[in-house]
């Protein structure tokens, strides 16, 4: 009974002493505003978003309910058929026959626990019944039930949705100052959200000063019942809306707290530096750095924390390869005075590393501009004094790699190997694949194998990567029989060949001009059901292109088709090229004008589309008709644009442009061979 004599003493007296009145018995129940409330917005639609009421419209259509428990009509406890009687007798009207039943729950012999009343305290916290809830927790208290936290947010629930908001926020401080500490943000979410329906102003605010007290977070639904308040009125501060926007982006995404920010500045209310930032790193993160950057040129000064979303946006920038917009965010960054820190770094070298890659291969001129380059950055790390983390060293010996600079690579590689980093060997490993990858595609396969043996004397262990580039260094070479080692080694390592391994093979075989084994190998890998790539194909085609295999042309375009692989610039080069040198001009403009349409799409719908958006393009004769066509698809479809241009200068020669690969005669010619082909086996 030591609940019930403390609860006696607090602010739930006046509603116990109307319980222990029989009459409560036959009480109506309180009639609830909140279910108007509810029905009347169901039924009102809302009209666009305005700070006064829409923003909170918005958020009872999409937020989830997760901090209020939602009412289960089939218990599974031992009394739950009991307790679906009393709840059947409430519905009827039959309160005197509901709490004698209740009653005959409790005069059992058997000890019952919080589940054997859970399901009436649901029910009576929906209707809303703070009266029978009351009677339910007596006989709770007489048979020494022990509450939980779904039995507290029901009484919490009914007392409030009923009207009782004195005798709710009792139970709230009760809760907050005993063991259910790890309920407080539920239950004050739900008081929160009733008192707001209510205008009861004063209650909200000793909510909150009850929940600062107990040192109680706010939550998404914490929010938006603080923004009810605004409908009706009142005047939200900043903090109100920062934590709001936060809560709502980590929920439901930066397009949803945009929707916010754009309310908040329509009735010039300018959200805090914080909010910029944590919306400005979740547009990063999508990739839409053009809002990103906007939002990051509202912030109006600088502190530490900021460099978060800076470094969101640096990381995005050498994702999506912008490093011009990467200068424009370390400006400001500058400006705001806003100090760098070791990731800011790893992006920087990463993104400003090399030059010409990987459009052309690095020169003397590209070269210098990257020492200079590396030079400031780390000059910019002493002053501040950053060290290198494995992390930057990484992206640095990778960009040296890409750009060409051996020397330089393999000095840095030095520095990295006395560092005294806390990494596993399988992050060491990285840094030699790196090394290895560069030595590769400079085609020094002297010093590869060199490293490689140095690698494996060392106990190093390789992996898929490795394997793969000592196999393109055999393909440099033309040594079958080293390449047939190192698969031997990779499959006793327990490694199963990828891709880039066949890939790798059939440039072996290529060298030694075995067209044959390499078709043979190309017919396995599609046979195991790999996953292949138009890079594999293209292999074959660049050779049988320099040695005027037709047959071989023609092969590997239809098997493409039918493999349903989208072809690629070089794809046409190859083939357009390969007709031209033997003499096919006719041909090459068809097969250029059916390869640049499946490069567009498969899908003949599609191709339609194209048609009805871009044929005028093709055949106008303005001076800046290419640029304009690229200047479309610059961003993540030049393979689109090459295709056009393809198209564009066929139709300027004099052909008629066909969007319908498939009544291409050259399409169906190869189409038949294959056929044939298949068919003899």
């Amino acid at each position: 009974m030591a609940l019930w004599n403390k609860i006696r003493h607090s602010g739930l007296q006046r509603l116990v002493q109307s319980y222990q009145n029989p009459s409560f018995i036959s009480a109506p129940v309180r009639s609830c505003s909140v279910r108007a409330h509810v029905k009347e917005k169901q039924i009102k639609e809302p009209s666009g978003w305005s700070l006064t009421g829409d923003i909170t419209a918005q958020y009872d259509r999409d937020v989830t309910d997760q901090d209020y428990y939602c009412f289960q009509c089939r218990p599974q406890h031992g009394t739950g058929h009991a307790q679906r009687q009393i709840v059947n007798a409430l519905r009827l009207g039959e309160r005197e026959k509901a709490f004698g039943m209740l009653q005959n729950l409790g005069d059992g012999n058997v000890s019952l626990g919080p589940d054997d009343f859970s399901f009436v305290l649901d029910y009576c916290a929906q209707i809303p019944d703070p009266l029978f809830v009351m009677g339910t927790w007596r006989i709770m208290e007489e048979q020494a039930v022990a509450i939980d936290k779904r039995c507290c947010r029901a009484i919490v629930k009914a007392f409030s949705r009923g009207g009782y908001l004195k005798e709710a926020f009792d139970w709230l401080k009760f809760v907050g100052d005993n063991d259910f500490a790890h309920a407080m943000l539920s239950l004050s979410n739900i008081f929160l959200s009733e008192s707001g329906s209510r205008q009861s102003f004063v209650d909200v605010d000793h909510c909150i000063e009850l929940m600062e007290k107990q040192f109680v977070g706010k939550s998404e639904i914490t929010y938006w019942g603080l923004l009810k308040m605004h409908d009706l009125g009142l005047k939200p501060s900043g903090d109100t809306y920062d934590g709001f926007v936060k809560a709502v982006v980590y929920g439901k995404g930066v397009t949803y707290g945009m929707k916010v920010i754009e309310s908040m500045e329509k009735n010039n209310i300018k959200p805090y530096n914080d909010t910029l930032a944590v919306l400005s790193t979740g547009h990063s993160k999508n990739f839409e750095l053009d809002i990103a950057e906007a939002l990051l040129e509202k912030i109006s000064y600088g502190l530490p924390k900021y460099i978060h979303p800076f470094n969101a946006i640096l990381a995005a920038c050498d994702i999506m390869d912008q490093p011009d917009r990467a200068v424009h965010i370390l400006a400001k960054m500058k400006h705001l005075q806003i100090k760098p820190n070791i990731r800011t770094y790893e992006l920087l070298f990463s993104l400003f590393g090399n030059i010409n890659i990987p459009y052309e291969k690095g020169n003397m001129f590209s070269h210098a501009d990257v020492s200079r380059r590396i030079n400031a950055i780390e000059k910019d790390m002493i002053r501040i004094g950053v060290q290198h983390s494995y992390m930057s060293m990484k992206n640095l010996i990778r960009a040296l790699g890409a750009e060409g600079m051996i020397g330089e690579m393999l000095r840095y590689l030095n520095i990295a190997e006395s560092m005294q980093w806390n990494i596993d060997p399988y992050e060491k490993l990285e840094l030699y694949n790196i090394v290895l990858h560069a030595f590769v595609k400079a085609k020094e396969t002297s010093t590869a194998i060199e490293l490689f043996k140095d690698m494996r004397l060392s106990g190093f262990p390789a992996d898929v990567a490795t394997y793969n580039m000592m196999v393109e260094c055999c393909s440099i070479l033309g040594c079958l029989k080293s390449a047939s080692a190192l698969l031997s080694l990779m499959l006793r390592d327990g490694f199963v060949p990828q891709t880039l391994t066949y890939n790798a093979l059939i440039k072996v075989l290529l060298a030694n001009d075995d067209f044959d084994s390499a078709m043979s190998l190309l017919d396995q890998v599609r046979s195991e059901e790999n996953e292949l790539d138009i890079q594999l194909f293209n292999t074959i085609l660049k050779q049988a292109n320099q040695k005027g295999r037709i047959d071989i042309i023609e092969l590997i375009v239809e098997l493409i088709h039918k493999e349903k692989i989208q072809p690629n610039p070089s794809t046409c080069w190859y083939a357009f090229c390969a007709y031209v040198e033997c003499g096919f001009h006719s041909t090459a403009m068809e097969a250029l004008q059916v390869l640049s349409l499946r490069m567009i799409s498969e899908d003949e719908n599609i191709l339609k589309d194209y048609k009805a958006a871009y044929e005028d393009l093709l055949h106008s004769e303005e001076l800046d008709v290419e640029s304009k066509i690229v200047e479309i698809f610059e961003e993540s479809q030049e393979f689109i644009a090459t295709a056009l241009l393809s198209l564009r200068w066929c139709a300027i020669n004099g052909s008629l442009i066909s969007w319908s690969p498939s009544e291409s005669l050259w399409a169906k010619r190869l189409s038949s061979t294959h056929a044939a082909r298949r068919k003899a086996g």
